[in-house]
């Protein structure tokens, strides 16, 4: 299997397993997932970080910010 392909499956099977998360998470705890999900920010500014490192940290911060809305607008 391909490098991109195993990277898809691990994006995949992690949104899965972050939405059911969310799904069951208390308002506080969604608040400090939020700030988790703000970590990737240093590695995608870094000018050091390979290309494709921040590209693919880009792709990742948005898809879990998306997950998070998703699962706190559930719960509204």
């Amino acid at each position: 299997m391909s490098e991109n392909k195993e990277l898809l499956i691990d994006s995949l099977a992690a949104q899965t397993v972050l939405h059911f998360v969310i799904s069951v998470l208390t308002n506080e705890q969604k608040e400090l997932l939020k700030g988790l999900a703000n970590c990737a920010s240093p590695a995608i500014a870094d000018p050091d970080e390979d290309d494709e490192i921040r590209e693919y940290m880009k792709e990742m911060h948005i898809k879990v910010k998306e997950i998070i809305e998703i699962g706190t607008k559930a719960f509204e």
